[in-house]
């Protein structure tokens, strides 16, 4: 009887363990994650020229990303007047160089694999850019 408990002890430590282990493998691969993820949108925040889109890749250590980029708000572009008084034909027809300012949203996700799962870190920012008018 002594040794069926001392058996069944010995089983739940190793399954603690175990547990303890596959819990630690997973927090360093988050925290993995949310480095490389935190190191794209640190870039992706200083790109001078950005625009809507989304790119994807893998890190140096293998681990999945994927980058959108989309228009969250921004100044739409101001109707044509209408011919009148004090407008020509030409300045109505010029097309204008002017850049107004747009609100930018940048998410970034970074994947991993554990064991047959697959985990994700994700962060989301924003930041002006140019649109055109």
């Amino acid at each position: 009887m002594g040794l069926a408990l001392l058996g069944l002890g010995l089983a739940a430590v190793f399954q603690l363990v175990n547990m303890q282990a596959m819990t630690q493998a997973k927090a360093q691969l988050q925290m993995e994650a949310l480095r490389e993820a935190q190191n794209l949108m640190d870039r992706w925040l200083d790109e001078p020229k950005l625009r809507p889109g989304s790119l994807q890749g893998t890190t140096a250590s293998g681990m999945a990303w994927r980058v959108t980029v989309r228009r969250v708000a921004g100044a739409a572009p101001k109707a044509k007047p209408k011919p009148g008084k004090g407008t020509t034909r030409s300045s109505l027809t010029r097309p204008t160089s002017r850049r107004l300012p747009v609100l930018l949203e940048i998410a970034v996700c970074c994947s991993y694999d554990l064991m047959g799962r697959t985990g994700r870190a994700c962060l989301v920012s924003q930041r002006l850019g140019e649109g055109e008018l």
